[in-house]
């Protein structure tokens, strides 16, 4: 239920070999910061799990998503597949 492109195919085959973003314990917007800050950092394609408890990260992240032409998708109530695939 995330932003979708074509880069889908393109994430590695287990979601244990992505690098952890934890912002468990922290309020919106701090996840968000946390996960942008991280994918600004990396190439386009890249793909990192967030780990945030906050019910305001759902819809916040894939806003965010949405409005910088990244990708994102809840994968467990906790946990979001975020994934670069624009210069933001």
């Amino acid at each position: 239920m995330g932003y979708l492109t074509p880069l889908r195919n393109a994430l590695p085959n287990s979601v244990a070999e992505l690098p952890v973003i934890d912002s468990i314990g922290t309020r919106c917007p701090q996840p968000i910061i946390d996960a942008a800050r991280f994918l600004r950092t990396q190439p386009i394609g890249t793909a990192a799990i967030l780990l945030s408890d906050d019910p305001a990260t759902a819809p916040d992240i894939l806003a965010w998503a949405r409005m910088t032409h990244n990708y994102s998708e809840q994968l467990e109530p906790a946990k979001f597949l975020v994934r670069k695939e624009s210069d933001f």
